[in-house]
């Protein structure tokens, strides 16, 4: 079963802009589980990121997740060009 109450160590730093909002992510390495096998061009994870405005009723997923997709691993991003 898939755990979802991971509760890391991580920063974040958020700004409004001309073209709207952004924010930026420090996740520490050691907060996350990951495999240090390569895939012949270097790491790649999928990764997922969801934002819910409780004031709009709005639920945004930055890979698209179809409303009846559920929360499938297989419809997340990718995020390539990890090495080192």
């Amino acid at each position: 079963r898939h755990d979802v109450t991971w509760d890391a160590a991580w920063d974040v730093v958020t700004r409004i802009d001309s073209l709207g909002w952004v924010a930026e992510f420090a996740i520490p390495l050691s907060q996350l589980r990951y495999s240090t096998a390569g895939d012949g061009d270097g790491r790649a994870w999928g990764i997922q990121f969801m934002r819910e405005s409780a004031r709009d009723a709005e639920i945004s997923y930055w890979s698209p997740m179809p409303p009846q997709a559920g929360r499938h691993v297989s419809l997340f991003g990718q995020l390539g060009g990890l090495e080192g």
